[in-house]
């Protein structure tokens, strides 16, 4: 997965770095609402990896934590 950084005064963005979705065939991504957590849909490895992201570099931590599912395609928070 390829990271980017947005400048919040004038939207442009910059390139940071590279994270490896820690599976196989990345899917689709998702960021927590807070803005504090990165989930990687991998669908050949049938897992999402949960991230944690530097709010100063916007690069990821890998938190060790793993959900495991069945080919997932597409991640969506539901509201209360």
């Amino acid at each position: 997965m390829q990271i980017f950084k947005v400048n919040p005064k004038d939207g442009t963005i910059k390139y940071v770095g590279e994270q490896s979705p820690l599976g196989n065939f990345p899917r689709n991504f998702t960021i927590h609402p807070s803005g504090k957590y990165l989930l990687a849909a991998n669908q050949k490895s049938n897992n999402i990896t949960i991230f944690k992201i530097n709010r100063k570099t916007g690069l990821l931590t890998n938190t060790g934590e793993s959900i495991k599912v069945g080919s997932p395609v597409c991640l969506q928070w539901i509201g209360e």
